[in-house]
């Protein structure tokens, strides 16, 4: 790679591990996997069952969350390494916020003159935006602090949708909102979901993808099969990067 000019940043955490091509590009030990839309049908369908995975707390998805915040801390390193000032901003809330924070001296505390200050003179924001409103929750509020370059970590974003609604006490705002989006049937049939059908249901109708990137600095994504969705409302630039984690041992 060659050497760049030295920047300030933050980067949201659970996984910042989405960043690791930009600064490990090509470099031995690293492989990188796109989800191509070839599997995007496969993906529908595994939805639910990762949804109910989250809701039963299993020990697979707490390994997985381990292993997120490993490559954010790999990622923050090798920023570091090539001379650029990274700080971390925390995006969990309710029970998830209680989870130990990485070993940084730069986590921001939330509130805090540090996290002013940082988010203040950095020169890019970037906030990984996913599925889980409790690891991702807090990018609302960042969003009313910063503009950031978003990093859509999950194509689909249903879930983050409605933790906001429910957090704020407008559950019943969601048919109005997807009509307003997708059209007059995907809100009737957002009124018409149940529990049992609703991922099916929404995956085709209405994955709330444009609605997440509706007022991001850029956006970068991970296959082009939802490039058409992004490019639909983010008014910034959108690159596609491979999601990149370290090679096994």
């Amino acid at each position: 790679m060659e050497a760049c000019q030295s920047r300030k940043a933050v980067i949201t955490v659970d996984d910042s591990g989405d960043l690791t091509e930009l600064v490990k590009h090509g470099a031995n030990g690293w492989v990188c996997a796109d989800d191509t839309g070839e599997i995007a049908a496969a993906m529908t369908e595994a939805f639910a069952s990762r949804a109910q995975t989250r809701e039963r707390g299993d020990n697979a998805y707490d390994s997985w969350t381990r292993l997120d915040i490993n490559w954010a801390s790999t990622v923050v390193n090798a920023l570091r390494e090539l001379g650029h000032e990274v700080a971390i901003y925390r995006t969990e809330t309710g029970e998830a916020a209680s989870y130990p924070a990485l070993p940084d001296t730069t986590v921001l505390p939330s509130g805090s003159a540090m996290e002013d200050e940082w988010l203040r003179t950095a020169d890019l924001v970037f906030a990984n935006v996913g599925d889980h409103y409790g690891f991702h929750g807090g990018i609302f509020e960042l969003a009313r602090k910063r503009q950031f370059i978003g990093i859509m970590h999950d194509w689909f974003v249903l879930n983050l949708f409605w933790g906001m609604l429910r957090v704020e006490g407008r559950q019943q705002d969601a048919p109005r909102i997807i009509q307003g989006l997708y059209g007059q049937e995907a809100g009737e049939l957002c009124a018409a979901a149940t529990s049992e059908t609703i991922m099916q249901v929404a995956a085709t109708h209405f994955p709330m993808t444009e609605w997440a990137v509706a007022d991001m600095l850029g956006c970068i994504i991970h296959s082009e099969f939802y490039r058409a969705k992004v490019q639909a409302r983010c008014p910034g630039p959108v690159h596609k990067l491979s999601l990149a984690y370290p090679a096994p041992t």
